[in-house]
């Protein structure tokens, strides 16, 4: 047998997270039956305060790279049933765009995610930011198109969304483009002065640069601005232990 212990941190919000927690206490059939299928015989998750710790026991057939699979084969049945109910839906066409990308075929995905944006006729937010986080964070997606795309977002009328602005840093990041990356993290920070990811996302681009005199002080300041974001938290951890040992 196989055991694993994975680590997350959630957003501090506490009805987000009794949200989560509700979809938790009655899990639908399919959902067990995904995670079993792939050799899970266990789960188990955890909280304390934002940090979840979930522990898996899987038999020796188990890797995430199947588990990967099977959960984008399960998404990709998912859409494809909702949207013949509801063919014209944004949100849908916007994420089977995404397992499109995963599949490969990026023209079909293209179709879907310009079929999902002019059917909101580029005023949806969430929709918007739907087809740039599938760009950004799949590794066959556009990260210029998803850039196009969300910027789209940050001009519509009442627009406060700090999480859009971070998610362009990161397609910024995928182009290795750090300055823009930083200037987005700036805009992050200009609409929510006290979102502790904003800093550290700053902090993790001064890393890559091997800049202690800026990503030193970005840490410090995400866990001063949230004493309960692990990633920041960690990356000090890293930091003083396994590198200035001196």
């Amino acid at each position: 047998m196989k055991k694993y212990c994975l680590m997350l941190d959630l957003h501090n919000d506490p009805a987000l997270i009794a949200e989560y927690e509700k979809y938790h206490e009655e899990v639908w059939p399919e959902i067990k039956e995904s995670i079993r299928k792939p050799g899970i015989q266990e789960m188990q998750i955890y909280r304390l305060g934002t940090r979840l710790c979930m522990i898996i026991i899987a038999d020796e057939s188990f890797s995430f790279e199947k588990k990967s699979a099977e959960d984008a084969a399960n998404a990709k049945k998912t859409y494809q049933t909702a949207l013949q109910g509801n063919p014209t839906s944004p949100l849908l066409l916007a994420g089977m765009g995404q397992i499109q990308l995963i599949d490969g075929d990026g023209t079909g995905a293209r179709n879907n995610f310009e079929m999902a944006v002019n059917n909101s006729k580029s005023k949806d937010i969430e929709v918007l930011h739907a087809v740039g986080r599938a760009n950004v964070y799949t590794k066959a997606g556009d990260a210029n198109y998803g850039i196009m795309q969300m910027t789209k977002a940050t001009t519509l009328k009442g627009f406060k969304d700090a999480g859009i602005w971070l998610t362009i840093a990161e397609a910024h990041r995928k182009n290795v483009n750090g300055g823009d990356a930083i200037l987005s993290i700036q805009n992050a920070l200009l609409l929510n002065p006290s979102l502790a990811a904003a800093k550290y996302k700053e902090g993790v681009i001064y890393e890559s640069q091997k800049n202690k005199e800026f990503f030193l002080p970005a840490y410090e300041a995400a866990v001063s601005l949230d004493p309960a974001y692990g990633p920041a938290q960690y990356a000090l951890y890293r930091y003083w232990y396994f590198r200035d040992v001196a």
